[in-house]
This record gives C-alpha cells, sequence and structure tokens, in this order.
C-alpha cells in the first residue's frame, strides 16, 4: 500500500493504459467511421442497383490504397512524427469520407476509396508502432491487446450506426466524416507524448522474414482468416440453411470472441513463450474447423459456439505475432516493422476471400472451415518447427529492456509559436 494515499500503486499495466487512454479513444472513433463508411457504401451501391463486379472493385480500390499506404507510411511518419501524422490521415479520411456525399460518381469514388486506403493504412501504423513505443517486453502481450479490443469494437459498433439515418440520405456520410475528425480530437486534447525522430530506423520485410518469419506468416495468415470468415462467413450460413438472424449470430460470435479473448490472450503472450502461443491457438482453431466441418448444419447453436471458439483462438494471433516481432526487432525498428507487417496483413486480407470463395467451390460450403484448418494447421507447423530450432528467438546478447519513451519529437516545437521562425528544426 502506497503510506502517502493509502491505495496500492497502478500496476505497470494500468500506467500504460492510463498514458495510451487518447490514441485508444481515437482508434474507436476511427473504427465506427470506419466500418460505418463500409456498409453504407454497400447499401448504396445495391439500393442502386449497380453490379456486383463494381462494389468488388471498389473493394479492391480500398485495399489497393491500403497496401500503398502501408509503404509509404514510415516516410511520412519520419517527416511529421506521430501525433502530426494521426491528425493529419485522419483529417484526410474525413475529407475523402464528405466527398463521397458531394459526389456521386462511381470513378470518383473508386478514387476515394484508394484515398481511404491509404489513410487508414497510415493511421494504422502511427498507432501501432506508438503503443509498442509505450510499453516494454513484459507488457507488450496485454498492451496490444488493448488497443485491439479498441479497434475491434469500434469496427463492430459503426454498421449499428446505419440504423440511425436513412442510408439514402447523405446524412450517415456526415456522421461518418465526424467519426474521423472525433478521432484525433483526444490526441490534440491531451499531453500524450510521443516517440523522438532519432528512434525510427529501416527495417525491410526482408530482414523481417530473415530475422523473425513466423511474426510474419502469422499476420499474413490472420489477414487470411478474418478477411475470407468477413466475406464469406455469411454464405457459408446461407448455405447450410441457416435463418437471416442466426446467420448474424454466427457471424457476430466470432467477432465477440475475438473481443472478449484479446486481453487473456495478451496476458498469456506475456508470460508464456509467444511462438509457443501461436502454435496453441493455431491448434485450437484447427480444431474447432474440423469440428465445424464434420456436424454441418447438424447442429446450428454448436455451430455458433464452434464460431466463438474460432474468432477466440484465431483472432488475437495478430497481436501476439505484431509482439513476437517487436519484442526481436526493437524499438528503433518499431515505426518500420508495425509498416511491414501492415503491408503483409493487407496482402493476406486482400487474398483470403478469393482462396475461400475456391475451395467453398471444390467442396461445397465446408471447404471454408477446411481452409481455415489448412491456413492455421501451416502455421502452427511452421511455429512450431521456428520453436524447435530457435528461429525469431530472443538471444541472451539481443535482449533489451524497452523504457517507454516520454520524450517529446522535434515535431512538437514546430507547433508552438513561441519558437522563432529562424530557428531550424529539421537538420
Amino acid at each position: 500500500m502506497n503510506s502517502s494515499s493509502g491505495r496500492a500503486a497502478p500496476s505497470a499495466i494500468q500506467s500504460i493504459a492510463h498514458g495510451i487512454m487518447p490514441l485508444l479513444v481515437g482508434i474507436v472513433s476511427l473504427g465506427m467511421g470506419s466500418s460505418l463508411l463500409f456498409t453504407l457504401i454497400g447499401i448504396r451501391l445495391t439500393s442502386q442497383g449497380v453490379a456486383a463486379w463494381v462494389t468488388g472493385a471498389l473493394g479492391s480500390a480500398y485495399f489497393a490504397g491500403f497496401l500503398v499506404g502501408a509503404f509509404l507510411a514510415r516516410g511520412a511518419i519520419k517527416r511529421l512524427g506521430h501525433v502530426r501524422g494521426f491528425i493529419a490521415f485522419t483529417a484526410l479520411s474525413s475529407i475523402a469520407t464528405a466527398a463521397h456525399a458531394l459526389v456521386n460518381a462511381l470513378c470518383i469514388w473508386g478514387a476515394l476509396r484508394v484515398l481511404m486506403g491509404l489513410c487508414l493504412a497510415g493511421t494504422f501504423v502511427v498507432s501501432e508502432s506508438w503503443v509498442q513505443f509505450k510499453t516494454t517486453n513484459a507488457t507488450r502481450g496485454r498492451t496490444f491487446a488493448l488497443y485491439a479490443i479498441a479497434a475491434s469494437g469500434g469496427f463492430a459498433i459503426g454498421p449499428l450506426l446505419v440504423n440511425l439515418a436513412d442510408p439514402m440520405t447523405d446524412d450517415l456520410f456526415v456522421l461518418a466524416s465526424m467519426l474521423f475528425l472525433a478521432a484525433f480530437l483526444p490526441l490534440a486534447l491531451s499531453r500524450m507524448s510521443e516517440p523522438a525522430m532519432d528512434e525510427i530506423r529501416r527495417a525491410s520485410l526482408r530482414d523481417l522474414l530473415h530475422t523473425v518469419p513466423i511474426a510474419v506468416i502469422g499476420v499474413f495468415a490472420a489477414g487470411l482468416i478474418l478477411s475470407s470468415f468477413a466475406a464469406l462467413g455469411p454464405v457459408f450460413a446461407n448455405q447450410i440453411g441457416m435463418s437471416a438472424g442466426m446467420t448474424s449470430v454466427f457471424v457476430a460470435a466470432m467477432s465477440f470472441g475475438g473481443i472478449i479473448m484479446q486481453y487473456p490472450i495478451g496476458v498469456l503472450s506475456d508470460r508464456l513463450n509467444r511462438q509457443l502461443l501461436i502454435i496453441i491457438l493455431g491448434v485450437g482453431s484447427v480444431l474447432a474447423s474440423v469440428v465445424a466441418m464434420k456436424i454441418g448444419n447438424a447442429s446450428i447453436p454448436l455451430l455458433v459456439g464452434l464460431s466463438f471458439l474460432h474468432g477466440s483462438a484465431c483472432q488475437p494471433v495478430y497481436g501476439v505475432s505484431v509482439a513476437l516481432a517487436n519484442d526481436v526487432m526493437g524499438p528503433q525498428r518499431f515505426v518500420a516493422t508495425s509498416a511491414s507487417l501492415l503491408l503483409v496483413n493487407g496482402i493476406g486480407t486482400s487474398l483470403g476471400p478469393t482462396a475461400a470463395s475456391l475451395a467453398i467451390d471444390l467442396t461445397g460450403p465446408r471447404g471454408l472451415f477446411l481452409f481455415f484448418a489448412v491456413v492455421l494447421g501451416g502455421l502452427s507447423f511452421l511455429a512450431a518447427m521456428a520453436h524447435l530450432f530457435g528461429w525469431g528467438q530472443l538471444s541472451t546478447q539481443d535482449k533489451f529492456v524497452n523504457v517507454p519513451l516520454n520524450v517529446c519529437s522535434c515535431s512538437a516545437p514546430t507547433l508552438d509559436p513561441r519558437v522563432a521562425r529562424s530557428q531550424k528544426i529539421f537538420p
């Protein structure tokens, strides 16, 4: 107990959570705006009788922008810093969202979707690398779990906001734009410090593959699985005869499983070997997938439970993989590591629905869970090999203590009017 206050001293994770709370609140608002816009665009295009391939092309435009944004984000952050980078990306997202209401031309919407993908990728690189700077190896799993819960929660709430107004009016575009603007207000009104720019160094995808291959494979597998379930989970449910209501429950069960289990898995990842935990999560998802394949439509409630278990095991794989990579790469490469991992995850996300749909076409609706079992079984096997042979493990001479940074970057003075115009901020 603290003798001066009579209260117990806050734990390390409580202190870290308090320190990144403005960022977490912003990420919730960002997720709500993004998922609301996704849902709204789909509803508008369908109601207007737009061909399905056009809707798919707009989705592809978003992912193309996302990949470009992940590739360019490191340079933008090095130039702007984390605070101004976050504000710039979210402000551009707000402008692009509002532009959807001003112009109804599909070609313009395609360009706006590219810009939205680029901005959201940049925002995620800023936020994920910032979280890494604020934590240590001992609390990295739990800290990133808090971030993942905030992001997942925002993305889960966003589609529900469609019910607040008529989707055929522009009101919901305005609401989504406001949510993007609101995302940077907690940071603008707080004193949350940002990492110094001299801490940013290069780390290519080749470096990551050489140093910590399982982290790269893990985020790729997570992209494959989560995007394919989001796109084809309702298709699977419809093909086995689920009602519309049970389909929504089946799809939501996976999301809730991931949200609920993010933090407990994060705690385990800070106490166990992270590669060993990836093996356990992969095997758990494989078992759930195999059982789902066996029972088919024999027990719908059991399928919903398996969806929950599948989400509980596979959704935290991304966070554990990110923590593993940053453990090994070190604080000077947090930004570059986050950018490379998001790039790989984006590639997996874009490929997942196509690959899973081929499995469904070849084997029927159960092909979706067959796809899950193959991907996660392969991840578990490779992680077991890495664990056995010591790939991507911290050796004694490579271990470091990452002290959360509380220093302001050199970009902070440029926001202060007391700094003389003649003062040189950047070399």
